[in-house]
């Protein structure tokens, strides 16, 4: 069962870690990537943040993460393995309008998640960590915001809070972003942005009202939009 729980605070900091996943499963890992770039040339093995830890107490949730390649989360994702203390612990941007809709974003096609249907959002990386260690998860919130839709602090206000929605292999962090209009105006406003945009990771913005069928989307999403919804 997907598990909302709701914080106040989210501590998130570095940590040298050994994985043995890129060890063990080096060949699988390397034909893997093989496979996505002969269908998406454009993608790149960066180096990335993955959670080693968690633990909650008193509605804070403290985290480590650290470093590792792209391509070790693709195998990983693929293989499906038992689940390990090891997660994609990403942070999203739940862009909700003033009435009472939720915009998504569909992923473009030379995306590796390709027809997707989920909040902006990215995988940390090291443009995250600050000088001290610590991991900037509202930045990076804000930073594929900006990145996938063009909206900016000055289009719209996060909230101080968190949810976190647990699956099986990954922990969607969401952070309530909310923006003053509509839904269809705040939906032809993100289409504008992303016209904009030489090679938009975006192909189209979804509106989610409380009625609307929500099968085609991942479980973490549907399971944080049910739970948004019945509080209405």
């Amino acid at each position: 069962m997907i598990k909302n729980i709701e914080l106040d605070e989210i501590y998130a900091e570095l940590e040298t870690y050994k994985w043995s996943f890129p060890d063990q499963f080096r060949l699988q890992i390397e034909s893997e990537w093989q496979k996505r770039i002969l269908e998406k040339p454009s993608l790149f093995n960066g180096k990335i943040l993955l959670q080693s830890s968690s633990k909650i107490c008193n509605r804070v949730l403290k985290t480590k993460y650290f470093i590792t390649d792209y391509a070790n989360l693709i195998a990983q994702q693929v293989l499906q393995l038992q689940p390990t203390n090891v997660r994609n612990g990403f942070a999203m941007a739940a862009l909700h309008t003033n009435d009472g809709a939720f915009l998504l974003g569909e992923m473009a096609t030379h995306t590796h998640n390709a027809g997707r249907v989920y909040f902006p959002s990215g995988t940390p990386d090291l443009s995250d960590i600050l000088p001290d260690g610590t991991i900037n998860l509202t930045g990076s919130v804000l930073r594929e915001l900006e990145e996938e839709t063009g909206l900016t602090l000055r289009d719209v206000k996060p909230a101080t809070t968190w949810t976190m929605v647990e699956a099986t292999f990954e922990t969607a962090l969401m952070k309530p972003i909310f923006i003053d209009l509509p839904s269809k105006e705040a939906r032809n406003r993100i289409i504008s942005n992303i016209k904009k945009q030489a090679r938009p990771e975006l192909a189209e913005i979804h509106i989610v009202y409380k009625n609307s069928n929500l099968s085609h989307l991942p479980d973490f999403m549907r399971a944080y939009l049910e739970y948004k919804f019945n509080e209405y």
